[in-house]
């Protein structure tokens, strides 16, 4: 994992040892647990990149939670709901700690 030096709304880049391949990732931590979902609120503004990689997930005591959401930022801005806090834009969503069926954030299989 790389870090940056500048904020372009990247906060980290990581190797694909698999292929090679440098994917930007944003992580985000402004995240609450509500009725066993996690409440997701981005800024639109920080979403500049679509191909960026949106990792989140619940913080709890001793590390991650059981769930973590990894999409990218254009996908997250297909799925979640546009609307505006403090007359700023902002992309909402929330994923539950045990995702149902026909859920648009369910897990994905793969080896990558």
């Amino acid at each position: 994992m790389f870090l940056p030096t500048a904020d372009r709304s990247v906060d980290a880049m990581v190797h694909r040892l698999s292929n090679g391949a440098y994917l930007p990732l944003q992580a985000k931590g402004r995240s609450s647990l509500v009725g066993g979902e996690v409440q997701l609120v981005v800024w639109a503004e920080s979403l500049v990149d679509d191909d960026v990689l949106i990792v989140s997930g619940l913080l709890v005591e001793g590390g991650l939670g059981p769930t973590i959401l990894a999409v990218t930022a254009g996908d997250f801005k297909r799925l979640a709901d546009a609307t505006t806090a403090d007359d700023r834009p902002i992309y909402a969503m929330s994923f539950g700690m045990q995702p149902r069926p026909g859920s648009p954030m369910v897990p994905i299989s793969g080896s990558d």
